[in-house]
């Protein structure tokens, strides 16, 4: 198969089509966010929907970051909401908390993303499960390391510290990476921080790191 952004954008459509179809899961209030890369010969795409995120560290230690968010608050995000009938804003429309999306009139679903597959109640009001896919070139660009976390990882680190984590166990010299010590030690930190910060609960924290060697 010859991957381009339009191959990537229709497998994921027929993925989300066969959900919906055959799921037995209650779709209604359920559903996930989406985070792909895929690499061939000289190049790296990057799929994303809702809040999960990848970022590329270059092999002189710059951050690239692949994907971008879906949230409400978002300016175009909130427009296609607002325009199809949906409402935009905070629980119980205060300034704490992240921006949520709702049914008009109601006090569910309160979705803090803007893009799913899954979640039918609120498809008809802009929650759409189109990817944003971007594509880069891993060998001009020199990219040495990828990082794929869901929005648990990064709710609380920024794109540099998640680097400055991740390049403890890159050793240059010798081109080798430890990345099962790398991701212990970012899912540790994730939980400490979530536990500081919002003892109540923990999102979910799941990663994947590619190494170029």
């Amino acid at each position: 198969i010859t991957f381009t952004k339009e191959t990537i954008r229709t497998c994921i459509h027929t993925v989300s089509s066969m959900i919906k179809q055959h799921s037995q899961l209650d779709l209604q209030f359920s559903g996930t966010t989406l985070n792909m890369v895929y690499v061939d010969t000289h190049y790296l795409y990057c799929a994303n929907i809702g809040d999960s995120r990848s970022i590329a560290i270059t092999h002189d230690y710059n951050i690239i970051q692949l994907s971008t968010e879906h949230k409400p608050e978002h300016l175009m995000e909130c427009k296609r909401i607002l325009q199809m009938g949906g409402e935009v804003g905070r629980v119980n429309w205060s300034n704490e908390g992240p921006c949520r999306v709702w049914l008009k009139g109601k006090e569910y679903p309160g979705l803090s993303i803007s893009r799913s597959i899954g979640d039918l109640s609120v498809e008809d009001i802009g929650v759409i499960s189109e990817p944003d896919v971007t594509v880069f070139n891993v060998c001009t660009q020199l990219i040495k390391i990828v990082v794929i976390g869901t929005d648990g990882l990064w709710e609380f680190l920024s794109n540099e510290q998640v680097k400055e984590i991740v390049c403890m166990y890159y050793d240059q010299c010798n081109n080798t990476f430890d990345s099962k010590a790398a991701c212990n030690i970012l899912i540790k930190e994730s939980r400490r921080l979530w536990e500081i910060k919002n003892p109540l609960g923990i999102d979910d924290i799941s990663i994947i790191i590619l190494f170029f060697n």
